[in-house]
């Protein structure tokens, strides 16, 4: 179990930049990260499970103006259901946590803007 001052320890080192694989790519992180969705064509990526509970993610759109970027994942990321989340706003933000729900791990929607979920 992590304490208050483990978990800061923990994510000093973040935010770790990955690169966008762009579309058709597979976003795979083996420790938390921050990725800027950089494209402005319509496109679409998958997310890898999370490597450990606690592990952070957090997507973000920098270029796409006028087409939509849509973003995959494996299971279910809220408790509606929902796998996939897309946007054509620059503005959009969205941050996930790996948590294991008892049979494998999987990402979790923390927080959301501008986003849509599908």
């Amino acid at each position: 179990m992590s304490s208050g001052h483990n978990w800061l320890r923990a994510e000093s080192g973040a935010p770790y930049r990955m690169n966008d694989p762009g579309s058709a790519g597979v976003i795979s992180a083996v420790r938390s990260a921050v990725m800027a969705l950089e494209s402005n064509v319509a496109t679409t990526r998958t997310v890898a499970a999370p490597v450990f509970e606690g592990q952070r993610l957090m997507l973000h759109a920098t270029t796409n103006l006028t087409t939509t970027n849509q973003v995959t994942f494996s299971a279910a990321i809220n408790a509606a259901g929902n796998t996939a989340i897309a946007s054509g706003n620059s503005a959009s933000i969205a941050q996930f946590i790996g948590v294991h729900n008892g049979t494998a791990m999987v990402w979790r929607l923390v927080a959301n803007q501008g986003y849509t979920l599908a």
